[in-house]
Parts: C-alpha cells; structure tokens; sequence
C-alpha cells in the first residue's frame, strides 16, 4: 500500500505511480535515402537481456534507463548504451544498403 493515500467509501482514487515512459525510434534509409525497414532488437543495457523487437521507422515505448540496439541488417548495426528518459524520443538514424532492408512485411511468406 501507498503512505498517504486514502480510500474512502464511494470515492473514487486515482494514484499516480509516477511511471512515464520513453521512447526509441531507429530511423532507417538506404543509399537512396528511401525509408528502410529493418528488424530491431532492443536490449537491456545492464544484462543484456531482450526487452523487445520490432521494426524500424516506428515509435518503441520502453522504461526509461540504458539499451543496446541492434539493427539487424547486413552487416549488423550496433548502437551501445543508448540513453532513454521518461517523456523523451531518443532517435537513432541509420543507413543500409537496399538490399539489407526487408522487402515485405515481418511473418510474411519468403
């Protein structure tokens, strides 16, 4: 239970946790400087353990705190510690070439 926070019979409570997300967005072009998608992994800086994947050119909400993002192209693109704070967009801008971009939609037949 939360210090000073009452709960009265009828009333409604709303508590503030005070939890504000941040955000990541990787932008991604090719040579052409045409919009690439490429897959995303986002991991914990700290452990080092996943936290989420998804595409490029996307707004990724995560806690705030440190990341490793791994943009995985060919070769693989790296960006270590990447720092997120609550309320704020951290981008990342990244370029490769078009044939390392993905030509259809993820989960989609090859």
């Amino acid at each position: 239970s939360r210090k000073g926070v009452k709960i009265e019979n009828g009333k409604e409570t709303i508590l503030d946790m005070g939890i504000t997300l941040g955000a990541i967005n990787v932008k991604c072009v090719d040579e052409n400087s045409k919009e690439a998608r490429c897959v995303v992994s986002i991991k914990n800086a700290e452990n080092n353990k996943s936290v989420t994947s998804t595409t490029t050119n996307r707004l990724i909400e995560v806690m705030p705190g440190k990341y490793n993002v791994e943009i995985l192209s060919s070769p693989i693109q790296s960006k270590k510690d990447v720092v997120v704070k609550a309320g704020e967009e951290t981008v990342i801008e990244t370029t490769v070439k078009s044939s390392a971009a993905l030509k259809q939609p993820v989960g989609g037949k090859k």
